[in-house]
């Protein structure tokens, strides 16, 4: 079974630092991960270009694949997905609603607003990416289907 990993850089200033996409295939390879295995895309500098660029490197393009993206991100990640139809399976991971510092108030306003601009960064993807069709709703959601063998 591959893993696939997309993931390059948006920042114009850190072009020569390794992408998620390399950093991930030598994580991978120290684990133990045999590289025939792995498939990185390292060109992608959003979601939607890293289900565009990954979509003709899948080995079976009507398969389905394991999704695996932080929690606040999956609506937006889904979207585009099933946008570029590619059938995946959500696995969110880095849930940040049930860290202790977030479940009591207090005054620290700058730690509140970067908690804060990770979520309207989010909000506004979903509006931005389904008023330009990347996505055919605003707040996507999985539709799963399991195959059931008798």
């Amino acid at each position: 079974m591959p893993i696939i990993v997309t993931g390059g850089s948006n920042l114009v200033q850190m072009q020569d630092l390794d992408s998620e996409g390399q950093v991930a295939k030598k994580l991978l390879s120290q684990a133990g991960v045999e590289p025939a295995r792995v498939i990185i895309e390292t060109q992608a500098r959003n979601t939607y270009e890293n289900f565009q660029k990954i979509k003709p490197l899948l080995p079976k393009p009507a398969g389905r694949y394991i999704l695996v993206t932080s929690a606040f991100h999956m609506p937006r990640a889904v979207g585009v997905a099933k946008q570029q139809h590619i059938n995946v399976i959500p696995y969110p991971v880095d849930y940040r609603s049930d860290k202790p510092n977030n479940r009591y108030w207090d005054f620290d306003l700058s730690a509140h607003l970067a908690v804060l601009e990770t979520a309207c960064h989010e909000w506004l993807g979903l509006v931005v990416y389904y008023a330009t069709g990347k996505t055919q709703s605003w707040f996507p959601q999985a539709t799963v289907s399991v195959d059931k063998k008798d």
